[in-house]
């Protein structure tokens, strides 16, 4: 029987997807992305290839440097669900019909907000700051609705008899904790 994966290895596996992420929309080699990430934190290569596949813990203190390098907080987000189990109710389907045009709304705020900026005189620092804001409630809200998600699939297989993070096709992929489930690691395999 296979262990369930612990909490180092959903963080090492975001921490994976993120160099990946990043590698491929910066058309950079691993090699050269991982040297400068360990330049950045101090560490050796090494250690960061350790750290990216779960063999050793990485210290809380790279966090910060990991999301502003990578320019996301995916990391973070992930490190959040390790610490929070909050029960998540499941809305009837009209008060879900409305949370989602709520939702909507609010995300296409941010997506105005971008254009609005870059159509007008370009992107100026003193926009960043609304446009990093407008964007994390976006995440927020996709967490939001995936933590939904899971709480309704779960309440479903236990009323067929299936445990939850129990079941046959992927039992990884039943987790909020699981990187894969996260809205925003959706990348394709291959560093």
């Amino acid at each position: 029987m296979q262990q369930p994966p612990t909490a180092r290895d959903r963080l090492a596996r975001v921490l994976n997807e993120e160099f990946r992420r990043v590698a491929r929309r910066e058309e950079v080699s691993m090699d050269e992305l991982v040297s400068e990430v360990a330049r950045l934190t101090g560490c050796s290569v090494r250690q960061v290839y350790n750290y990216r596949t779960g063999k050793w813990p990485f210290e809380p203190a790279l966090i910060p440097i990991f999301c502003q390098r990578f320019r996301s907080r995916t990391l973070l987000e992930a490190l959040i669900s390790e610490c929070t189990e909050a029960k998540v109710e499941v809305p009837e389907l009209f008060d879900l019909a409305r949370m989602v045009s709520t939702t909507v709304r609010q995300d296409l705020e941010f997506y105005e907000k971008f254009l609005e900026v870059f159509e007008s005189d370009g992107i100026q620092p003193h926009e960043l700051p609304r446009l990093r804001e407008l964007m994390e409630r976006v995440v927020h809200n996709a967490y939001q609705f995936l933590e939904i998600a899971v709480t309704d699939c779960d309440r479903r297989q236990a009323l067929i008899g299936i445990k939850p993070n129990d079941h046959p096709s992927d039992p990884s992929k039943r987790s909020l904790r699981n990187p894969n489930d996260h809205p925003l690691s959706t990348v394709t395999s291959g560093s």
